[in-house]
């Protein structure tokens, strides 16, 4: 039965949390800076393509995080969408109408029916938990509540972040292990921020060739597919 994230858990994330409201921070990662824009329109383009054509008719997603409303793939936007994440911070900065239910609640134990929901989108989500058991006992949730066939949509980092001890990379073989029996297609791809970051009026030239050699891509994409027929 899944529990909740412990206190240190949970303190860790708040104060990454509030980190991320630094300004410094925050223009670290400003859409403003040529290279970060790229990323970002690469991982928009990439979520469309993961999910196109792969959803038919309304469905219900399941955004755990919520830090990824801003590039939900284009195929999901006119489904029901519920937003979850566990700290409260995150669901007020939203804007109104982004989603059917934003729900302050804890992954270990979504308070969702069992096969209810068609995807489940994971973006830069499970490596912001450190914890190895509370991983597993999300991954176990996401996999209650999603009904058979349906897909998990994935992008996380797949290195670890030096400046960043409040996330875990998420590997490829990590990744099978938690979601045991599901199809897993998955690939390398957005160029290190740093250097994406430094790449500043140059960025439309050279973020396209830098994203051309693998071990300069700083994350995991793709979807993971649960056994059995889409509902």
């Amino acid at each position: 039965m899944p529990t909740e994230w412990s206190p240190t858990d949970r303190e860790d994330l708040q104060r990454n949390y509030a980190e991320m409201l630094d300004p410094a921070y925050r223009q670290r990662w400003s859409l403003e800076n040529p290279g970060n824009a790229l990323a970002f329109e690469e991982r928009k383009r990439l979520l469309d393509n993961l999910v196109e054509g792969r959803v038919p008719g309304p469905s219900v997603v399941l955004d755990l995080g919520c830090g990824s409303l801003s590039a939900l793939p284009k195929d999901l936007a006119r489904s029901t969408l519920i937003g979850v994440d566990l700290l409260f911070g995150r669901l007020h900065e939203l804007e109104p109408g982004h989603a059917a239910a934003l729900v302050n609640a804890d992954g270990c134990m979504l308070p969702l029916r069992s096969g209810s929901v068609d995807v489940v989108v994971m973006s830069v989500m499970l490596s912001s938990v450190l914890d190895g058991g509370a991983r597993r006992q999300i991954c176990a949730e996401v996999d209650r509540v999603l009904s058979p066939g349906g897909l998990v949509v994935w992008y996380d980092f797949r290195y670890p972040s030096p400046g960043n001890r409040a996330t875990k990379r998420v590997g490829r073989r990590q990744l099978t292990e938690l979601f045991p029996g599901y199809s897993v297609t998955i690939r390398s791809v957005t160029v290190l921020p740093p250097v994406a970051r430094a790449l500043g009026d140059h960025a439309e030239v050279w973020y396209p060739r830098l994203r051309a050699v693998p071990a300069l891509r700083s994350h995991l994409a793709g979807t993971l597919t649960k056994p059995g027929a889409l509902q």
